[in-house]
């Protein structure tokens, strides 16, 4: 089984402090193809990732996925010996809420939330991840939450980095509410951010 996420170019993108920008606006024909097990992936121009994505079988219509992302061979002034390092997710501004992975969720009538690894125009990549509330049943159209993730580097040009964040992480940029309600979060990412499954 195989799971493609898209690589996109955001429409007036930088890593300012503007943050992400705006909305991903159109998919080009690069596409990064995730398969469960190990793929390997840049996360930026010169730093190799590995992506690891799991199936949580559950014996029921609720399995989900399962991704962790890490940094290879990363080296600076206070790291010397190049160890694999987990890039999480802070999903708050406060640093308090790390997240070593990123689990979907779901059931046979719809998903309430997954994921998509995009590629900005700077070359870092980017973590976007859509939400729903329960409602009263799987099958409720509820309002979608996107979120968007910005690779964030830890300062290694001085012996004061940012105690307590490591080398590389995914930080909360902004969050976006979908114009519209749906069943199922992506249906949302093709119709308000032109992401299907399959990235295009």
């Amino acid at each position: 089984m195989r799971r493609v996420l898209g690589a996109i170019v955001f429409g007036t993108l930088s890593l300012s402090a503007a943050g992400l920008g705006q909305v991903p606006t159109r998919a080009i024909d690069q596409v990064i193809p995730l398969s469960y097990g190990i793929n390997s992936v840049r996360l930026t121009h010169d730093l190799g990732g590995t992506v690891v994505l799991a199936w949580r079988e559950n014996y029921n219509a609720h399995s989900f996925d399962v991704l962790s992302i890490y940094a290879q061979g990363v080296r600076d002034k206070l790291v010397q010996d190049a160890r694999l390092q987990i890039v999480p997710l802070f999903s708050r501004s406060n640093g308090n809420n790390e997240q070593l992975f990123f689990r979907s969720d779901g059931g046979a009538d719809c998903r309430l939330s997954d994921f998509r690894l995009v590629r900005m125009g700077s070359g870092d990549v980017a973590f976007i991840t859509a939400d729903r509330e329960f409602g009263q049943t799987y099958a409720d159209r509820q309002e979608v939450t996107f979120a968007y993730y910005r690779l964030t580097r830890n300062s290694s040009d001085s012996n004061f980095a940012d105690v307590g964040r490591p080398k590389y992480y995914f930080k909360l940029d902004h969050t976006q509410k979908a114009k519209k309600t749906y069943c199922d979060v992506n249906e949302a990412f093709k119709a308000e951010l032109g992401l299907g499954e399959d990235g295009r």
